[in-house]
């Protein structure tokens, strides 16, 4: 019985590189395209139900997953190349895209115009296909018979007010990927309406003791101790963990380097610039580094996408110019151009305050780039506790342990440690979680053969014996 994985995110996200949960998904999705264990299905809002995948649907999967979007020419046109799906899988994100592609920047009155256009005709798109039109082409309800019983659900459909019905509907058994439990243990981190969402999430998947995977063992403890102490209910199942691994092990083709840092010496953290990342906490390290070290410093190359801390970033470099001639904000770098930069970087910093898992790290062992990084769990479980783990609270920490390293006897010792990390691809991880998956499968059909207790017996008045209805959980 094939595993289904849901697609819904990354068809929402389109053609763009992927972050943190989209890079993990994208891994998901591009190991369903190719293994037999698995089919792809996506959440369709105009009908409210899970389907398989169309064959236009798969190739525009495709062309999202593989990063080559410039192989359909300009970039503008390739954008546009499966405009129908990005009408019927949208986000506010994919309006963004959209409208960056039309106008080549995300900011000004035109980029806003066509933003609010594209949202406008998504909109009108879905309410045409809830009324029915287009309904046979655009909409199939399947039976239970088109998909099978057990479904990885994507974090874009986990917390949809319509799931428990789509599920019923198609005949499904969800399984939760847990990336983290951030805006639940650290609220102030996160977004009040992120904190609701998925504080309501893990009420749900906890209470109903729905099956889980963990990104990480640091992830997967910090659930069940919040359970324990916000819930006071026993959880009973086990909780696998699936460790994701180096995606960028996986990429296909060369490296591009990255014009702003060649020929230049550079420390490199990878993150989206928000709170919890401590970006303007690194820049004020960089800059008592600067007053103490002088021209000895390397560049700091900070990639990430912009968020609730980019601005504040930015005006932080305007009020230090000497600063500023130190740091790079690169918010637009592909695959390849990312794996360069891991590759030619003296060093990786990751300064963040909380995670679930901490692919930077990872990304940088895995490339052999020795990382210093905050000192919380799940960030030293990503490396493997081979690399210093600092206090974020403590800028003398910092300052100390990056001056330390400017020395390349120092930094080579911390190379060797480096070269002693055990690495591990996206492709690992996606067969770890549906081997994973496999195992819950094959207890649920165990369950669904056993007897039920507590069904009335139906007397067979032929014979004169009772017997007890079997009953089929997955229903």
């Amino acid at each position: 019985m094939p595993l289904l994985v849901d697609a819904t995110g990354v068809l929402n996200w389109g053609a763009q590189p992927p972050t943190g949960i989209q890079r993990v998904e994208f891994a998901l999705c591009k190991a369903a395209l190719e293994d037999k264990r698995a089919n792809l299905v996506a959440f369709d809002r105009g009908s409210g139900y899970f389907a398989p995948l169309t064959d236009r649907e798969r190739d525009y999967l495709r062309y999202i997953v593989d990063g080559c979007w410039e192989e359909y020419g300009d970039l503008r046109q390739a954008q546009w190349r499966f405009a129908d799906l990005q009408l019927k899988y949208f986000s506010n994100e994919g309006a963004r895209r959209l409208a960056a592609s039309l106008t080549g920047k995300r900011s000004g009155a035109c980029y806003s115009l066509f933003k609010t256009v594209i949202r406008f005709a998504q909109w009108i798109a879905l309410a045409a296909r809830r009324v029915g039109a287009g309904f046979a082409v655009l909409v199939r309800k399947p039976s239970a018979h088109d998909i099978s019983r057990l479904v990885l659900l994507c974090h874009h459909t986990n917390r949809k007010r319509g799931l428990d019905k789509a599920l019923r509907a198609c005949d499904l058994k969800p399984v939760f990927l847990i990336h983290d439990v951030i805006p639940v243990t650290d609220p102030e981190l996160a977004a009040p309406h992120v904190v609701r969402s998925m504080r309501g999430l893990f009420e749900r998947v906890m209470l109903r003791e729905e099956r889980i995977i963990a990104i990480s063992h640091a992830t997967r403890d910090a659930l069940l101790q919040w359970n324990d102490a916000a819930l006071r209910t026993p959880y009973r199942r086990e909780v696998p963990v699936a460790r994701l691994g180096a995606a960028l092990l996986d990429i296909d083709g060369a490296d591009a380097p990255v014009v702003a840092l060649e020929d230049r010496p550079f420390a490199l953290y990878c993150s989206t610039f928000e709170k919890r990342k401590n970006h303007p906490f690194l820049l004020e390290v960089w800059q008592r580094l600067i007053e103490t070290h002088g021209d000895s410093v390397p560049h700091l190359a900070l990639v990430g996408r912009p968020s609730n801390t980019f601005a504040q970033v930015q005006r932080m470099l305007v009020a230090a110019p000497a600063l500023a001639a130190k740091v790079h904000l690169l918010t637009d770098l592909g695959d390849p151009e990312l794996r360069w930069a891991y590759r030619n970087a003296r060093f990786g910093l990751f300064p963040s305050s909380a995670e679930g898992w901490g692919l930077g790290v990872a990304e940088c062992l895995a490339n052999g780039l020795p990382v210093l990084h905050s000192n919380v769990p799940a960030l030293n479980e990503a490396a493997q506790d081979l690399m210093p783990a600092l206090d974020v609270c403590s800028h003398d920490d910092w300052v100390r342990a990056i001056g330390g390293i400017l020395c390349e006897d120092k930094l080579d010792e911390l190379r060797s440690r480096a070269g002693q990390y055990r690495r591990g691809g996206s492709n690992a991880f996606a067969n770890e979680v549906f081997a994973h998956m496999e195992a819950i499968a094959a207890g649920e059909d165990a369950a669904s053969r056993a007897v039920d207790i507590h069904q009335p017996l139906i007397l067979d008045l032929a014979n004169g014996q009772g017997s007890a209805n079997r009953v089929d959980i997955g229903g």
